[in-house]
């Protein structure tokens, strides 16, 4: 959910044919976006990197009832991150890894909601290492 110009750019020059980042300012854009594209597609999966409170929070009742029923309508796997148990905080590598361990069924729409905080201390190379091994993960599929 971040508009940052060098994460765009970025993600434009970088070839990653499996992979589609969306950026948004407002959380309620991205909800709105999310709604639509789980609406269209039958074989989803949707895995938060917040847990259930968080990813709710701040949403007006409709959008939360829509986003919600959507979830619950076209999503076979819908996962939330549990509270942080580790007094390190939480890796994005980690949580990535845990992620493509869950093998997303073929011909389908895994969706990664990350909030723009996982982003603010991540270096390119790094962010590079995340994109391809999610581009890679789909592509063995």
């Amino acid at each position: 959910m971040s508009t940052n110009p060098d994460f765009t750019h970025f993600v434009e020059i970088n070839n990653f044919p499996s992979v589609y980042v969306n950026l948004f300012a407002q959380k309620t854009l991205a909800i709105n976006y999310l709604t639509s594209i789980i609406k269209h597609n039958k074989n989803n999966s949707f895995t938060c990197f917040t847990n259930k409170d968080n990813f709710y929070s701040g949403l007006s009742e409709q959008d939360g009832s829509q986003i919600s029923a959507a979830l619950q309508e076209k999503c076979k796997k819908i996962l939330f991150l549990n509270r942080n148990k580790s007094q390190n905080g939480i890796h994005f590598h980690l949580l990535l890894d845990d992620i493509i361990k869950l093998k997303a069924t073929k011909k389908s729409l895994a969706v990664l909601f990350v909030p723009d905080i996982f982003f603010a201390n991540i270096n390119n190379d790094n962010l590079t290492i995340v994109l391809k091994k999610l581009n890679d993960s789909r592509n063995q599929q």
